[in-house]
């Protein structure tokens, strides 16, 4: 699989679920951190920040458990760009499955 990509982070907010012609779409923001040492021996966290596209039984499964801000989990899938109106290309996750960590 070329396009792949797997994270362990916490809900930015709480999942926006929606039925969108009869299929299930949730939307995540996802926070991942990681630290690092700085020049003057401190350490320092940097976070990113990822949004997340989830449909059918993976977003239904999501609304039924009523994640709430800050819960942990984990999404496999893969990178897509989307392009706002700005014309800028903007990161979004597909993710083929969501794990409750």
């Amino acid at each position: 699989m070329k396009n792949y990509v797997s994270i362990i982070g916490r809900l930015g907010k709480e999942p926006e679920v929606k039925d969108i012609g009869g299929a299930m779409l949730c939307k995540l923001s996802v926070a991942t951190s990681s630290s690092k040492k700085t020049k003057s021996g401190e350490w320092s966290e940097e976070t990113q920040w990822h949004q997340i596209s989830v449909w059918g039984k993976e977003a239904e499964k999501i609304a039924e458990k009523n994640l709430p801000k800050g819960s942990q989990i984990g999404v496999d899938g893969s990178i897509h760009y989307n392009q706002g109106k700005d014309t800028k290309f903007y990161p979004e996750i597909k993710a083929r499955k969501v794990y409750f960590v």
